[in-house]
């Protein structure tokens, strides 16, 4: 472990758990559980699945992201001698895809839920 200190010579403590974190929790959990109700989603004809194209294209994170341009990866396309384009999320304020993700939820909490609070956190990229 990396010996950390603050400028004026604190040593951080970190939190220890001996308890359940958690991945250990049997599912389902009802803070796991999503509020947004299956059948009030837009469905495809008569099917019983979500539209999903039409849920992407209304979503309301547009009015808070940018649209990020794909790339050619000119490179690995000759190497593949395939058209390869890469999605660029990196070209976000924040650096990462995460934000779409984070907002979308927000955005779709019930009102008992907001009024309980949002707490997030990140470990880095998920690759």
């Amino acid at each position: 472990m990396v010996d950390v200190h603050t400028l004026d010579g604190h040593v951080p403590t970190y939190p220890r758990s001996e308890g359940l974190i958690e991945t250990d929790v049997a599912l389902p959990a009802p803070h796991l559980q999503s509020s947004t109700d299956r059948n009030s989603l837009p469905h495809v004809g008569s099917s019983n699945e979500p539209d999903y194209l039409q849920m992407i294209m209304t979503s309301r994170v547009y009015d808070v992201v940018q649209q990020t341009a794909l790339q050619r990866a000119d490179n690995l396309s000759a190497k593949l001698s395939a058209d390869i384009y890469l999605k660029r999320e990196d070209l976000h304020s924040v650096f990462s895809f995460k934000i779409r993700g984070a907002y979308n939820r927000i955005a779709h909490l019930s009102e008992e839920e907001k009024a309980a609070g949002v707490i997030a956190c990140s470990a880095g990229d998920y690759t």
